[in-house]
């Protein structure tokens, strides 16, 4: 390497170390400073991803120092309750129509007058209720068609005695008097194919599918 003499002609040095002479003092001696060295903690370093570089580059991966982290699980989802809503549905499809248990028909009713003309109801074994109040047997609550002369007591009872395989009517609990045939229901008088039950406005005509040629067996 080239050595210099210095400027009173007495000593050499490397200028590369020093930028005076070290021995006569000129300029300090001051040794030129050491290039710089990068921190650990520099810049990320980066690296080339394989083959599948992009189109309009080259994708580089940031590699960041080694660090601790911490993890946090993310809480697990608990499944979404059932609403009432959904629970009433599923309730409702497997009931029966009418809310009763599910009995087989034994016979019909048909509004053969009044509002909801041609409507027909489906009889089952023991009591079929007759009135405008949820959950009968026989609702004749037709909406804006609904007969305004019945109030909200039961009006009457068709009852199927599948132990003697034959159908009565009974008064219910409404002031009203329901009629059969044109006459005030007393007591418990049997019903007939064909026999027509009046309430309020509305006339039912009843049918029967259970009596002297079929009845369903018994348990």
């Amino acid at each position: 390497m080239a050595m210099k003499l210095c400027a009173a002609n007495k000593h050499y040095y490397d200028q590369a170390i020093h930028s005076d002479c070290p021995y006569c003092g000129e300029g300090g001696g001051a040794a030129k400073p050491a290039p710089a060295v990068q921190a650990a903690a520099a810049a990320p370093k980066t690296q080339i991803l394989g083959a599948e570089a992009a189109d309009n580059g080259v994708k580089t991966q940031l590699v960041l120092p080694d660090v601790d982290v911490i993890r946090t699980a993310a809480p697990a989802l608990e499944p979404e309750a059932e609403t009432d809503v959904d629970a009433a549905a599923e309730t409702a499809a497997a009931a029966p129509c009418g809310g009763g248990p599910a009995f087989p028909v034994t016979g019909w009713l048909v509004v053969a007058a009044g509002p909801g003309q041609g409507q027909d109801f489906r009889l089952i074994q023991g009591e079929n209720r007759i009135g405008v109040g949820e959950g009968l047997e026989v609702c004749l609550d037709f909406g804006e068609h609904r007969d305004t002369a019945l109030d909200e007591a039961v009006q009457a009872v068709v009852v199927y005695d599948h132990h003697a395989n034959e159908f009565f009517i009974e008064r219910g609990d409404s002031r009203q008097l329901p009629m059969l045939n044109g006459s005030t229901i007393r007591g418990e008088p049997t019903l007939n194919a064909g026999d027509r039950i009046r309430v309020g406005q509305t006339e039912l005509l009843f049918w029967p599918l259970c009596g002297a040629d079929f009845r369903w067996p018994q348990a």
